[in-house]
């Protein structure tokens, strides 16, 4: 066990307390292991899922021998609570207890711990009650001890040895002095009137003297021993604290995604193998930072294979921002600024800087000194502030500040005014701190993972949906010669027996064993890591390998994941790689067999191309797709075959569009889809690339995407599509021009999320204030913002609430006051909580968690309208709605109505239709809505209602921008992100047909920005207003994702 304060207090309330049995919280086993030194073999391992385990539990209980239950979930067997609550009862004068059902001998000498591989469980008050809970996760302190003591086992293999001979010494002196000790108390409390006359007193004394001199002779030159391992210490400190920052990366990474788990052991190995691979130049310094290097690049090469790709560039740039801020070359304030920068609120005098960017400028100095007058700067010097703002890849260029500034500085300047170049920026700071090698991750070589491995450590393929590693795992066993004893086996219910058996057998026999669909089998998964952690060394083939395929699952087994070694297997990004993986799949003499006469191989390639356009919408979240789809290589398989099957059927004659448009669209491609707009979309995609029109000379793949001869080779094709690029722009898959923007955007936040959510404290840390006093400081803020609740019995003397509109109002003002009163009580609680004025629990804590990331608390959202906003945002959007609906109730009917004020717009718009319907007698479900945006010259000319419907305040709009000249939707710019349109009025009308759809975009409206509906909850689409179109087609727009919201980021 490490030798820190946290891990020798842990040793001593367990050997100490005798009140209630402990629960030990053990991720590394640190625990599991020191408990098995102590207590020896007499030790028994027992697990809830064993057979036999009441029967062997009863024989410790009656035997007095010590237990430890292992690997425990979240809830222990109630079979325990009476050995947990102490329910012993005299019976005849001997102690028992009731277990099974069956009283039994209770022995005093038994023991029992408990423990469990989670890092962080959730106890119920009534376990936590019962147990004595014992946090053995590792420390900073510990693991840097534990690191150092292999630094000096591996690099000075003679002074290890000395020191464990001095540990080893030291404790049998401790022991002889304790012997000593009771030997001379036993003397002296037995001896006569005179000690001096006792011989036998005389003689142990005179040997207790001696012994005492020994013992003092043996530490003085231990002394010597211990200097030299202090001086080693102290030259390799540094090295040792480092790869302890790395470790912790990976152990807090979890948090990101469930399957991230990493033992300690297997830490402690990669540290030991890198400095064996170290270069040891004569130099002190040299030789340490060889060191940090080499640890750092196994460590990174070795976790990148287990991370998806969306999360390599976060992992690196944690790692970075970790040790530079160990070394200090990077502040507090400064992170804080980066992942969670405030607002000011002073004018923007600039006409070149959007309002939002201008308030970052002006708190950058509360970061940085350094960045005290960049204000002013700016506006001194806009010409040269122009070029960097106006420049594509501003990160190249240097910054227009006359200070010097660090790296960090630097990007601190990109974050306010480039965020769509976090990405790019990254890479340079990345490579610049650490390297280039930790932002160029390493690519997977399976041959190579297969020869590493070895028959004890399963290797786990976790798999995105439609991704299957069989192919490849059967290529790496015929190219090991092993393919004759690969054996693949699915599990699902009730198949855990056999899947048992197969392990059983092919470890004795040397197969390779392929277990698929893990993920649906969860509740076998702890009998498969009691399988592996029971095969007994000496009797597995040396040829055995275990291979489990598996989806991402909170409920994974931790104890396969940290022995095992975790392999990403997901779809690949580009237009190019999934164009190029299809064609892989398809052999040269199936190819060379296609009819040439026949239009198959264009129509091929064309469903090819749509495929890869379907998955690489899915890289832009909701603007490619309102929902994210699974879509898979089945889909294209399918949709493969029945074009052969329609072509054959067709003999020559004109290819059945329409009947392979529904066939591919309505049911292959089609049967994933559940949200309406995302099946237009689906269906426009498709008919672009599946009609008539691939025939005209205008037909394009678009402007990046040179098209193959269909007469050539399947070798020229693929020849031709490796040229294409290898990133995917918005406008290579139908988006608009600021559709890479808004998703590098919404990647950098998320970046920055992540890292939040992962160490929430870095937004508290700070120069000059304790995360307590930020955190409360925090909590007053937000109080002070939370608005008034509405007076209902002051409404309720005004407002007629029988009346339809009205109706809508109350129940809006019943809503926001739930709302209102739930935000001040828990804040007001967290606020005595940070005062110490009452205790903080684990909802509390959770509360706390999510204020310090800027993230909506749960508790709140459980009563909210819908938002996807930071937490900052939500209050100012907060204080916008109650402020509307406030105005609304003191001043009457507002002449233009904020729909994103409503916590149900739905309603309201559907009172309106109501009120139009009996006013004129007409049917209430034969109307519809008229949509007309105002043009410019009446917006500001509204007095008054109209006469029939509502103004609503322009709603923004995305993928599109309104263009007040033409009347029209138009492109928007790279770096328009959100367009709003003006004044609309909605009109209530029965005309069934009263838009031309040549000529007029159907765009639906959403509540955030998040578009899609899920299965619970309130559905994101509220209606749709009608928008003319001139230049472009509908189905333009369609594919360009144009929709509007009632808010936005």
């Amino acid at each position: 066990m490490p030798n820190d304060t946290h891990s020798i207090e842990n040793a001593l309330i367990i050997t100490q307390n005798d009140d209630s049995f402990p629960l030990l919280i053990d991720p590394q086993l640190s625990g599991t292991k020191w408990l098995r030194s102590v207590e020896g073999e007499k030790l028994v391992m027992l697990r809830f899922d064993q057979t036999d385990f009441l029967q062997r539990l009863k024989g410790c209980v009656s035997f007095g021998l010590p237990v430890l239950i292992e690997n425990v979930g979240l809830k222990l067997d109630p079979l325990i609570d009476p050995i947990l609550s102490r329910e012993i009862m005299n019976v005849d004068g001997q102690k028992k207890i009731s277990l099974g059902g069956e009283y039994i001998a209770y022995n005093d000498n038994f023991h029992l711990y408990i423990s469990t591989k989670y890092p962080n469980p959730q106890y119920s008050p009534e376990v936590c009650s019962q147990v004595t809970l014992i946090n053995f996760t590792t420390t900073q302190d510990g693991l840097t001890d534990l690191l150092l003591n292999n630094l000096i086992e591996v690099e000075r293999e003679d002074l290890d040895k000395k020191r464990i001979q001095i540990m080893e010494a030291n404790a049998e002196n401790v022991k002889k002095l304790k012997e000593i000790e009771v030997e001379i108390l036993a003397i002296v409390s037995n001896a006569g009137d005179d000690i001096l006359d006792d011989d036998v007193a005389i003689d142990t004394l005179t040997r207790a003297q001696k012994t005492s001199a020994t013992i003092a002779q043996q530490l003085e030159a231990s002394k010597k021993t211990e200097k030299q391992i202090a001086e080693f210490k102290d030259k390799f400190d540094v090295v040792a604290k480092r790869a302890a920052l790395l470790y912790f990366c990976v152990s807090d990474f979890s948090v990101i995604d469930p399957m991230y788990q990493f033992s300690l052991k297997w830490f402690v190995s990669l540290f030991r193998n890198a400095l064996g691979r170290a270069e040891h130049p004569e130099n002190l310094t040299q030789m340490v930072n060889s060191f940090h290097n080499a640890i750092a690049q196994t460590f990174y090469e070795s976790v990148s294979y287990s991370l998806f790709s969306r999360h390599k560039l976060l992992f690196s740039t944690l790692m970075v921002f970790r040790i530079m801020l160990h070394e200090k070359e990077i502040s507090s304030s400064e992170l804080a600024f980066l992942l969670q920068p405030t607002n000011g609120h002073e004018a923007n005098p600039t006409d070149f800087l959007p309002d939002d960017v201008w308030s970052l400028v002006t708190q950058m100095k509360f970061a940085a000194s350094v960045f005290d007058g960049i204000d002013t700067h700016i506006k001194q010097n806009p010409d040269k502030w122009k070029e960097y703002i106006n420049h594509p890849a501003p990160e190249t260029l240097p910054i227009p500040f006359d200070k010097q500034l660090t790296s960090f500085q630097k990007f601190l300047l990109l974050r306010v005014f480039h965020l769509q170049r976090v990405r790019e920026g990254l890479h340079i700071f990345i490579s610049e701190n650490m390297g280039e090698h930790f932002v160029k991750p390493p690519t997977l070589n399976l041959n190579n993972v297969f020869r590493d491995s070895d028959p004890l450590s399963p290797l786990i393929f976790i798999i995105m949906p439609g991704i299957d590693p069989q192919d490849e795992i059967i290529g790496v066993a015929a190219s090991m010669e092993a393919e004759k004893f690969l054996r693949s086996y699915s599990l699902g219910r009730g198949r855990g027996q056999g899947a048992q058996d197969l392990i059983l057998e092919a470890a004795e026999a040397g197969y390779w064993v392929l277990l698929q669909n893990c993920h649906l089998s969860l509740s076998w998964m702890p009998n498969l890591e009691y399988i592996i952690n029971n095969l007994e060394p000496s009797k597995i083939h040396p040829r055995f390998r275990l291979c489990l395929v598996t989806m991402s699952s909170p409920d994974f087994p931790i104890g396969i994941l940290y022995q095992g070694t975790k392999l990403i297997y997901e779809i690949p990004k580009g237009m190019r790689e999934n164009v190029m993986r299809i064609y892989n799949q398809i052999s040269n003499d199936e190819y060379e067999a296609i009819d040439s006469t026949t239009p198959e191989k264009q129509l091929t390639f064309h469903l090819a191309f749509f495929h890869a356009v379907v998955l690489e919408r899915l890289q832009f979240g909701s603007i490619g797709w309102n929902i994210p789809y699974e879509f898979n290589p089945s889909d294209f398989t399918i949709s493969r075959r029945h074009l052969k099957i329609f072509l054959n059927e067709a003999q020559g004659a004109e290819v059945p569009f329409d009947a392979l448009s529904y066939v591919i669209g309505e049911l292959n491609y089609g049967g994933r889809v559940t949200d309406r707009w995302d099946r237009r979309l689906l269906l426009s995609l498709l008919h672009r690339f599946f009609s008539e029109e691939i025939s005209s000379p205008n037909f394009s793949f678009g402007d990046r995407y040179t098209p193959p001869s269909f007469s050539s080779s399947l070798q020229e094709l693929m020849d031709t599509v490796t040229t294409w690029p290898v990133v995917t722009a918005g406008e290579d898959v139908g988006l608009s021009k600021n559709a890479s923007t808004i998703t590098a955007r919404n990647e950098a936040m998320q970046i920055f999320a992540s890292l939040i959510e992962v160490q929430p404290t870095l937004v508290a840390a700070s120069d000059s204030v304790s995360e307590e006093e930020y955190a409360l400081n925090f909590v007053e803020q937000l109080i002070s913002q939370v608005p008034q609740r509405f007076n209902l019995q002051d409404f309720l003397k005004h407002y007629n609430v029988e009346e339809t509109i009205n109706t809508v109002l109350h129940h809006e003002i019943l809503l926001y006051n739930k709302l209102l009163k739930v935000i001040s009580e828990s804040l007001n609680e967290m606020q005595k909580g940070l005062k110490g004025l009452i205790l903080i629990d684990e909802r509390l804590d959770l509360l706390n968690r999510r204020l310090l990331a800027n993230k909506i608390p749960e508790i709140w959202l459980e009563h909210s309208f819908p938002s996807i906003l930071t937490l900052r945002n939500y209050m100012d959007d907060l204080n916008v709605r109650v402020k509307f609906l406030d105005d609304w109730v003191r001043m009457g009917s507002p002449t233009v109505y904020n729909l994103g004020a409503f916590y149900h717009p739905e309603e309201f718009l559907t009172a309106v239709l109501q009120v139009y319907a009996r006013k004129h007698t007409v049917p209430f479900d034969s109307l519809s809505w008229i949509t007309t945006p105002l043009e410019a010259k009446f917006q500001n000319k509204i007095m008054k209602e109209p006469e029939e419907g509502i103004y609503i305040l322009g709603l923004p709009i995305e993928g599109a921008k309104w263009d007040t000249e033409n009347y029209t939707l138009a492109e928007c710019g790279q770096r328009e992100l959100v367009s709003v349109l003006p004044v609309i009025h909605l009109q209530p009308t029965q005309e069934k047909n009263h838009y031309n759809l040549n000529q007029t975009y159907e765009c639906p409206v959403f509540r955030t920005q998040n578009r899609g509906s899920g299965a619970l909850g309130l559905p994101n689409y509220i209606f749709s207003i009608y928008l003319p179109t001139e230049s472009e087609s509908p189905d333009h727009w369609v594919q360009r994702s144009v929709a509007a919201f009632i808010t936005t980021q």
